[in-house]
């Protein structure tokens, strides 16, 4: 492509800005990403040759010091990760040999003790690492806030540090977010009595909080809000292909982020017409294909980038290219969502839209437990509280009658 700009640039990098520009193009950056990208080539140069230091001397340690030096406004230093793409331009170019990351920090001390518990977790009990990793930050927090900088010692714990942590842990977090960090303490607790290193349970001696199952309505969309979500994104651009897909499969199937975006190729079945689904505790579940779900994702994959490494359906758009992650799922609802004037719209309040949608239509709890994979009939009866009409035919008059 032929470069319509100038570039001043100093240094002992100057000589390799044309090569990495036509580099950089020729993986796919945009001609306005590899500007910017060139910007911090500049920068990086002109920083070089004020330190005196030529293109053979660069290696992490000194790349580090330059996103240090290359502080932002608000004092935070420059994401290493942006300057990746010019690192990996000049390798490729043999200007530089390819820096060898720096050694891991050693873990700390909290890491150390905990790092026997995370084991039994992932190898016996056989949690997902999702949850795996929320019982780490938990333990991390009680051990923060009992011991400090100082060494853990499990056995000094008593019943009042569990009960102030929890009592901590409520006033600065949403209800589900405190059990959750009930039930990681509850499971460390009875971990280390049963390997002996507390002489008691105090397991018994954490407290509950008031959260009631089936306490709360499912808010869910109308059926015009939802017509005005899958029409916002825009169907003339690679983005809104990717980005209606996701959509629809997230109304017409009622997905979970995370299961949306750990969709792969393979789990598509065009002649059979089902889906593969990867959902809760390494489940696989097959659900119908509706066509028009089958003929978004096949208008996307058409237009789709190939990337022989990753299998996902769902891909990112800014180079280095990667697949799409449950966050990014749920970036994508909550940018359709602000184009569409819904406040406050999550991808799981899609999943509840589906579920009352299936019951105005007629459809029972057991098929909506069908349609959502639910392992307990216990998650579908909050539905029973949405279908008025037929709570209509049970309820009882007002003694007395209506004055």
């Amino acid at each position: 492509m032929k470069i319509s700009f100038q570039v001043r640039m100093t240094g002992p990098l100057t000589k390799y800005w044309p090569s990495v520009w036509q580099d950089l193009v020729k993986r796919g950056y945009t001609p306005l990403t590899a500007r910017s990208i060139l910007y911090r080539m500049d920068r990086l140069s002109s920083w070089m040759e004020k330190k005196g230091v030529g293109a053979e001397s660069i290696n992490e340690n000194l790349l580090t010091e330059f996103c240090k030096t290359r502080c932002y406004a608000a004092g935070k230093p420059l994401n290493r990760r942006l300057i990746e793409p010019l690192i990996c331009s000049l390798v490729n170019l043999k200007a530089i040999e390819k820096p060898t990351p720096n050694p891991p920090a050693p873990p700390s001390e909290v890491a150390r003790f905990l790092a026997p518990f995370l084991t039994y977790l992932r190898c016996e009990r056989g949690f997902v690492e999702h949850t795996i990793q929320q019982y780490d930050r938990v333990i991390g927090r009680f051990f923060i806030a009992r011991f400090g900088s100082d060494e853990p010692k499990v056995g000094t714990i008593s019943a009042d540090d569990l009960s102030l942590f929890i009592l901590r842990e409520s006033r600065c977090y949403k209800k589900g977010t405190v059990k959750i960090s009930i039930s990681a303490l509850r499971c460390f607790i009875r971990y280390q009595f049963v390997k002996g290193f507390i002489d008691h349970d105090l397991s018994g001696s954490i407290p509950v909080i008031a959260n009631w199952r089936l306490s709360e309505l499912p808010k869910y969309l109308e059926t015009t809000q939802v017509d005005q979500l899958l029409r916002a994104p825009d169907q003339r651009t690679h983005v809104g292909y990717r980005d209606y897909a996701v959509l629809l499969l997230l109304t017409r199937l009622g997905l979970r982020s995370k299961e949306v975006a750990s969709i792969e190729l393979r789990d598509i079945d065009w002649q059979q017409g089902v889906l593969i689904i990867r959902g809760k505790g390494r489940k696989q579940e097959c659900l119908p294909l509706p066509s028009d779900v089958g003929a978004a994702l096949v208008r996307y994959l058409k237009i789709r980038r190939t990337v022989p490494q990753i299998r996902n359906v769902f891909i990112g758009v800014n180079y280095p290219l990667n697949k799409c992650t449950a966050s990014g799922i749920r970036m994508i609802v909550k940018k359709y969502a602000i184009q569409s004037g819904i406040p406050n719209l999550s991808s799981h309040k899609l999943r509840h839209t589906l579920a009352t949608e299936i019951l105005r239509k007629g459809g029972s709890l057991d098929e909506i437990a069908q349609v959502l994979r639910h392992a307990d009939h216990d998650s579908t009866a909050i539905y029973a509280k949405v279908d008025l009409a037929s709570l209509n035919t049970v309820v009882q008059g007002w003694p007395g009658g209506v004055a």
